[in-house]
């Protein structure tokens, strides 16, 4: 795991459209998972370096949802649209279907695990909450020790469609950002204690591969 010191964005996004293109040059089939909240204008950016290029072996969708119909306000997906979010010639997957809950994780699970069999590079944006949640896992919540690559539970602010924590390792790469003087302590914490995931979930990026997390308190300035 590197932290990376930030005064802008940019580094982040030039990360993320490097790594992202690399593997689509060697003709890969590049599975790039979003987030929402802070990361939403950074990604919008990136998918601007990407447009004008060969995007056919990549593949798009979100690390988790706040169910409902398609559309609805606090869908991360349609925040990411009314930010201007757009990648010609790349495969675009929604959460949402307007199906019921039940139907709609199934159909999200299903499509994660044949997306994580089939691709030959995923990569996760990935943001942490002040309250430690990672994706869309709060503490002591149901993400935290499924078994499965993705689940749905009621929190106290929505239902929600995410994927667990034993789907961080299935990736190859997360680029975190997180940014604030009200992420310190969490950052701090990350690097430097191993708090249990059912208490802090945030400390499961641990478990992926490649971990770089860009932010405004510690690490070598970029």
């Amino acid at each position: 795991m590197i932290f990376r010191k930030i005064s802008s964005v940019e580094p982040v996004v030039d990360h993320l459209a490097q790594s992202i293109s690399k593997h689509l040059e060697k003709g890969g089939e590049v599975l790039w998972l979003l987030s929402g909240g802070s990361f939403i204008p950074v990604q919008v950016e990136v998918a601007k370096q990407l447009n004008g290029t060969n995007l056919s072996g990549l593949t798009v969708t979100l690390t988790d949802e706040r169910y409902g119909p398609v559309g609805h306000p606090d869908s991360n997906w349609q925040k990411l649209l009314n930010a201007g979010f757009s990648l010609s010639g790349a495969q675009l997957r929604p959460v949402l279907e307007n199906k019921d809950l039940v139907q709609t994780t199934g159909d999200f699970t299903a499509y994660l695990k044949s997306e994580f069999a089939n691709s030959d590079y995923k990569i996760a944006c990935i943001g942490i909450g002040t309250d430690g949640h990672v994706l869309g896992v709060k503490a002591e919540s149901a993400g935290v020790n499924s078994p499965e690559v993705a689940i749905s539970y009621r929190a106290e602010d929505f239902e929600r469609i995410t994927m667990t924590l034993a789907a961080l390792k299935l990736l190859n790469e997360a680029v975190v950002y997180m940014v604030g003087d009200d992420k310190h302590e969490l950052i701090r914490q990350i690097a430097e204690e191993d708090v249990e995931p059912i208490q802090q979930p945030g400390q499961a990026i641990k478990t992926v591969k490649k971990v770089t997390v860009y932010n405004d308190y510690k690490g070598e300035a970029v």
